[in-house]
């Protein structure tokens, strides 16, 4: 009997322990789907990546208003997108200032200075995720710091759902055709990659090109491999310094109110006007006028300097032009006229007065 008691009593025990591992392994089964379906979730909550529309034209005034408390400068372009990090904004700025030439009357060094930034939107916020800034300083010549806007692009190349911003921009204070500073840099949730290097600069058919020395940032070979090659890829589209777009956009809207004409004088009497971004110049009364594209525009003190290049024309043909605000005399009249203005074409200096739309 007591053999039978013992042998009943193994019999309950291996049952209870039988019992608790099956109901061990359902509550491990149990976690095991809680956690693949919370990992699902945020999986189906993280934002796919997606390139947005941005248009500096179409901004309203809140996000003008936004855009002016968060950056320096004045606004040249943009991007936008959406990745794991939400709704993303790119701004890029440049900044000009003047400082006084003590040893040159009435001369001033311009100093210029590039701004980007990478911003998250949330709530109507700007969150500040990484700001990469630089500048030419004190310059006597030509100032050639500009960013090179058609280099601005936005991928996820390497898949893991943050965007990967590549832009580029140059630098330079030279009044010849040196090869100048020129970087690419590359964005990518907070972190910064960087190729180095100088323009390349074609001086004359048959002659050897100057310049193109290129470095790329080591931290380059940590990642994505398609990530350093996109990089590479867009580097050798712009940085030849004579294919570069050197149309400063910026400035487009800001002359508009300069020059409905100018009159140069007696002998002759010469006429130019500005229209969105060209420049009609009659260079004597009855001539057919020529038409330029604005290609460079470079503020200065008092107003603007702007280079053009005659339109449909395939020689180097271009056109010199530097508004001043400031009083003039036409020596026909007494009337006084708000712009000075000089005009170098074909070797030739024009002096003349200008009117604001």
């Amino acid at each position: 009997m007591k053999t039978i008691v013992i042998y009943f009593a193994l019999i309950m025990l291996f049952s209870q322990c039988n019992s608790k591992t099956e109901q061990s392994n359902e509550f491990s089964k149990t976690t095991e789907d809680s956690i693949k379906n919370t990992a699902k979730q945020l999986s189906e909550n993280l934002q796919n990546f997606e390139e947005l529309n941005f248009d500096k034209k179409k901004l309203s005034n809140q996000e003008k208003t936004l855009i002016a408390e968060k950056i320096k400068g004045v606004l040249v372009d943009g991007k936008k997108w959406r990745d794991a990090k939400g709704e993303n904004i790119a701004l890029f700025s440049e900044q000009t200032t003047f400082t006084k030439v003590p040893e040159a009357e009435g001369e001033s060094y311009l100093s210029i200075y590039l701004h980007a930034y990478h911003f998250v939107i949330e709530n109507n916020n700007y969150k500040l995720i990484r700001e990469v800034k630089d500048f030419e300083k004190d310059c006597f010549f030509d100032n050639r710091a500009r960013f090179i806007e058609e280099s601005f692009q936005i991928f996820d190349l390497d898949g893991n759902n943050f965007g990967e911003l590549f832009f580029m921009y140059r630098l330079g204070c030279s009044s010849d055709i040196s090869p100048d500073p020129i970087k690419l840099m590359m964005l990518e949730n907070g972190e910064k990659y960087a190729i180095r290097g100088t323009t390349l600069v074609y001086i004359a058919p048959n002659e050897p090109e100057i310049g193109g020395e290129k470095q790329i940032d080591p931290e380059f070979t940590k990642i994505a491999p398609q990530l350093s090659q996109k990089a590479s890829e867009i580097w050798e589209n712009f940085k030849i310094a004579n294919s570069i777009n050197t149309k400063r956009n910026i400035y487009i809207d800001a002359i508009q109110k300069y020059v409905k004409y100018a009159i140069g004088g007696v002998e002759p009497i010469w006429k130019l006007s500005i229209y969105d971004e060209k420049l009609e110049f009659t260079e004597a009364l009855g001539e057919k006028p020529i038409n330029y594209d604005i290609i460079e525009i470079i503020p200065i003190e008092l107003g603007y300097s702007i280079v053009a290049q005659k339109s449909r024309s395939k020689a180097e043909s271009f056109i010199y032009v530097q508004i001043e605000e400031k009083k003039c005399s036409d020596g026909m009249s007494e009337d006084e006229y708000p712009l000075s203005v000089y005009v170098s074409i074909n070797e030739k200096q024009l002096y003349g007065c200008g009117r604001l739309k």
